[in-house]
């Protein structure tokens, strides 16, 4: 009892450490009984009646949450008065000392971990916001004269399955912007995206490349790599056509053109669409 007085009176002398209590610089096991006059439930030890006096600003439920923290059993809530009366009895004690100095040095909890209640509602008002989803997805075609696909041409190759070459005067009176349709889903087709913001980005969902790294001349600062791996990336090609070395290390896929017959496999236009609708499904799922 002699050393909890002397703490209560010097409690800026006072550490408690994982496997030790220091006072004024001496050292004292953490579980030493403390026996009091007041008949209390239990025999408290001095690492939990300092705790508690070292905390006794705090509220009831931020001693527990401290107390829980620390790995310290905390004062039975029918025992804190009286252990307040008996401790008052032999000494005067002063709230203001209560709050230690570099508190980070010791082994006390005296922080208020209510942000963390904040945190959580937070969280459960995020579950009513609106979800906003995607609307409109899109889909990237090059303005190459060079290109098999272009804005002239896909949507007969993706809606109906031809292939038609597209010529010069086409590609040159031709829009910078068309709409398709894959089983219900509405597609706008752009080959210009100098306009794209950041939320166009996100609705792409296909890319089809003419093979050369002109085609991304003007897409900024853009992550060619992030962008292929969330979308579905083509190359419709002859077989004598090749890619270009700067992009070839990148997730896409050759589709091979019969450059005689003009035409492709039936399994190749499904095989397009069918990857082109699962990014619209993972699209859709963020």
């Amino acid at each position: 009892m002699e050393q909890l007085i002397y703490a209560i009176k010097n409690i800026e002398k006072c550490s408690i450490m994982p496997d030790e209590i220091i006072i004024d610089g001496k050292f004292y096991k953490r579980n030493i009984p403390v026996h009091l006059k007041t008949k209390l439930k239990r025999t408290y030890t001095l690492c939990e009646i300092l705790f508690y006096i070292l905390n006794k600003r705090s509220t009831s439920a931020e001693y527990l949450r401290s107390c829980n923290k620390n790995n310290i059993s905390p004062i039975d809530y029918t025992d804190r008065k009286l252990l307040n009366d008996e401790i008052n009895s032999y000494c005067s004690f002063d709230e203001s000392n209560s709050v230690l100095d570099e508190i980070e040095s010791r082994y006390i909890c005296n922080k208020d971990f209510s942000y963390i209640f904040d945190i959580l509602k937070n969280l459960e008002n995020k579950k009513e916001e609106k979800i906003v989803l995607i609307d409109t997805f899109r889909i990237i075609v090059p303005s190459s004269v060079k290109s098999l696909i272009t804005v002239n041409n896909v949507k007969d190759f993706l809606e109906k399955s031809k292939f038609l070459e597209s010529n010069l005067e086409d590609i040159f009176c031709s829009s910078s912007k068309c709409t398709v349709s894959i089983d219900g889903v509405q597609f706008d087709v752009y080959d210009d995206v100098k306009s794209f913001t950041s939320e166009d980005w996100k609705s792409v969902v296909a890319i089809f490349v003419d093979g050369s790294s002109w085609q991304f001349k003007n897409w900024k600062d853009k992550n060619l790599a992030e962008i292929f791996c969330n979308t579905a990336v083509f190359f419709v090609r002859y077989d004598n056509m090749e890619m270009a070395s700067e992009i070839q290390g990148y997730n896409i896929e050759n589709v091979v053109v019969d450059k005689k017959n003009k035409s492709l496999k039936k399994e190749d236009f499904e095989r397009i669409r069918r990857d082109i609708l699962k990014v619209v499904e993972l699209k859709r799922r963020l």
